[in-house]
């Protein structure tokens, strides 16, 4: 069975490469910017809920 951290990988590399040539394509600075910009932010998101396993800490 494969785990639940490695099906979110594939599916956000899938996106990300889908976005990638949709940004390709349409060759915008804004685009780009945009693209980039989300890319790092959910990026970002899934290694802090990987980090925390998806719940996030309590102070105890």
């Amino acid at each position: 069975m494969v785990a639940r951290e490695d099906l979110i990988v594939v599916a956000e590399t899938a996106f990300v490469v889908a976005t990638l040539v949709l940004a390709y394509v349409i060759d915008s600075l804004t685009i780009w910017l945009v693209w980039a910009t989300a890319t790092a932010i959910v990026a970002g998101a899934t290694l802090v809920a990987f980090n925390w396993g998806f719940e996030p800490p309590t102070v105890e």
